[in-house]
């Protein structure tokens, strides 16, 4: 008699190591979930708070304070690259808890009477939401790293990035619509039930099999995850750095640096410009690159990952920064032309798709010069080292604009974009690979104990 697999069995439902279009929807459904409270706080609410008449101040405060737990991710890797609930899997006990973190916090925003007169709870029911989001975009890119074989890398970042910019521009309208008619508690309310259906996910799919679908369900932990795990701080940084440290993972910290003060200067640049000296509205800005970042996005998710398969992540970041470079650069050799509000759409349009393949090109290299054993520490220091670039060219703007005129200011763009090709062609994954499975093979036993 052949036996059926109980409901509680550990092999009752699939895990994400065994099938590919599993990881797929999953991670593309995680993301989008990610892209939905960033619609409601830093686009719906700001606009919602702009029209109750709060100024730039209180506005630029709010922003500042909630967005602040995006800057810790790094810290988040090293919490759970140290500790984990190894029984339920390496990373889907924090994808959980961060969730539910998120829908608990979104419910609570009804709890705010009368959210303008509270201006300072509101702002704190941001920050703990967008914690809690951070959590989770941590801890799903570490999964990712974890169960992606790096033949499927490319694809689901295409899908995980296009679906985060569906989400952005998905939670935007639909939130924006609902706070206007019926306030910020339904709002949260509905943003939270919606977060609340893409959790379903993760709580019936398995990292692994065998492994147990909650606290006090049957299980065991995979061998994998058991291997992989560290658990004391001095071996996660021991191996964030012998992996950090590797010649391509430092090549590719100084391209990513380069890529991303050249991605801060454009969008410094690009508002002053057509606002400023063209004379657009600044809302038909907005809605331009809204249009362009839409456009893009769907771009990145039908055929991106499939390019980035297609050409080889670092071949085709080089094709894609010469285009960049070639149409940037026309820009400033055409500038008299920019009265033509189409030629400056259609540059928007080309440099947004470009750029958002590019990154996922640039995510997908990340991912496979990560060492998985401390996959989500390494990850979030490419990601904090990203974000440091888009600051520093966005501070680096101002001191240029004194001194150069914008058509200079677009050469400028493209020469950190040019220094970035000649260390590009310098980088080597498959001897990056090699070395970080020696490092794997020579770590001491010690590490896992």
């Amino acid at each position: 008699m052949t036996d059926i697999a109980s409901p509680s069995s550990p092999r009752a439902l699939p895990a994400l190591t065994d099938s590919a279009l599993l990881r797929y929807i999953t991670f593309t459904l995680l993301y989008a979930a990610q892209g939905l409270p960033h619609g409601l706080l830093a686009i719906a609410i700001p606009a919602w708070m702009a029209e109750q008449g709060l100024g730039t101040a209180q506005i630029g405060v709010y922003l500042g304070v909630i967005l602040l737990p995006w800057s810790l991710k790094l810290i988040n890797g090293a919490v759970m690259d140290r500790f984990s609930f190894i029984p339920m899997g390496r990373r889907r006990p924090w994808v959980l808890s961060s969730q539910l973190g998120i829908v608990t916090s979104m419910a609570s925003l009804m709890l705010i009477p009368d959210p303008l007169a509270n201006y300072s709870l509101l702002t704190l029911a941001g920050f703990v939401i967008n914690l809690f989001t951070a959590f989770q975009d941590v801890a799903v890119d570490g999964m990712a790293i974890d169960v992606l074989p790096p033949g499927q890398q490319a694809r689901a970042n295409g899908f995980m990035w296009g679906g985060k910019t569906l989400g952005v521009s998905g939670g935007a309208a639909a939130s924006g619509a609902v706070l206007g008619s019926f306030g910020l508690g339904l709002t949260g309310l509905f943003t939270g039930l919606v977060l609340g259906v893409v959790m379903m996910i993760p709580l019936l799919l398995r990292e692994r099999p065998g492994e147990r679908l909650l606290p006090w369900s049957e299980g065991e932990p995979s061998e994998s995850a058991r291997i992989m795990q560290l658990t004391n701080w001095r071996s996660i940084g021991g191996g964030l750095l012998e992996a950090f440290l590797l010649p391509t993972s430092l090549q590719m910290v100084a391209i990513t640096f380069l890529f991303a003060v050249g991605y801060g200067m454009m969008d410094t640049v690009m508002p002053v410009l057509t606002v400023q000296e063209l004379g657009w509205d600044d809302a038909e800005y907005s809605q331009i690159v809204a249009m362009a970042g839409l456009v893009a996005g769907i771009v990145g998710m039908v055929v991106g990952g499939t390019v980035v398969q297609f050409f080889g992540r670092i071949r085709l970041i080089v094709g894609a920064i010469i285009v960049m470079i070639a149409v940037t650069m026309g820009m400033g050799l055409i500038s008299q032309m920019c009265q033509d509000q189409s030629v400056v759409i259609g540059y928007l349009v080309v440099y947004y798709v470009l750029y958002t393949i590019v990154t996922i090109a640039f995510l997908s290299t990340a991912m496979i010069l990560c060492r998985k054993r401390v996959s989500a520490t390494q990850f979030a220091l490419y990601m904090a080292i990203l974000n440091l670039g888009n600051a520093a060219g966005a501070g680096l703007t101002g001191p240029l604009d004194s001194i150069l005129s914008y058509e200079q200011l677009f050469f400028a763009i493209s020469g950190f974009w040019a220094l970035m090709l000649a260390l590009l062609w310098m980088v080597d994954l498959s001897v990056h690979q090699e070395r970080i499975n020696r490092l794997d093979r020579n770590a001491p036993q010690t590490d896992r104990q």
